[in-house]
């Protein structure tokens, strides 16, 4: 009977596991970042920056994004970032993003970003560098981020950078 009891809290356990899976019952995890870019000044304009929020959402590798749906303010963007590297979190205190644009290098000491072996320009889609520090410990990192399936939203680290300084 006893056997039985265990059987069954086992099974329920199991099912309860596989359901906060599925569907999690905490917040999606997000980071608060600015998009920063260069405008060109135009005949009627000076040159600006521009800043735009960006709220980075963490998602798994497959892009697939949380069934919560996530509410931004007005002129927000949302971008859904994996990072394979699992360096990038909510510790970081400030965070930019900027346009990342690779260029095709012919030397032989050089690794493609992509499988196709072309220059991501040529793949036709955008390319980002994420610069997120944090002044509580000191570490910074610079992420450049590609594309991640077939949505203009969706990015994958491709390359990472991780920099801890020690406070003197």
């Amino acid at each position: 009977m006893i056997f039985l009891s265990i059987l069954h809290f086992s099974s329920w356990f199991l099912a309860a596991i596989v359901l906060l899976a599925v569907n999690p019952t905490s917040e999606p995890q997000s980071l608060s970042c600015w998009l920063v870019e260069d405008v060109p000044a135009t005949e009627s304009t000076p040159r600006v920056i521009r800043q735009t929020p960006v709220l980075v959402q963490f998602t798994d590798a497959s892009g697939l994004t949380h069934s919560s749906p996530v509410t931004t303010e007005p002129g927000t963007l949302l971008f859904y970032v994996f990072d394979p590297s699992g360096k990038l979190s909510l510790d970081f205190t400030s965070c930019e993003i900027t346009h990342h644009l690779p260029q095709e290098v012919f030397l032989n000491w050089t690794l493609s970003l992509t499988e196709e072996q072309v220059s991501p320009p040529a793949l036709g889609r955008t390319w980002y560098t994420l610069a997120a520090s944090s002044r509580l410990d000191g570490r910074a990192l610079s992420l450049v981020l590609g594309p991640l399936g077939d949505k203009k939203d969706h990015f994958a680290g491709m390359f990472s950078l991780e920099v801890k300084s020690h406070p003197t």
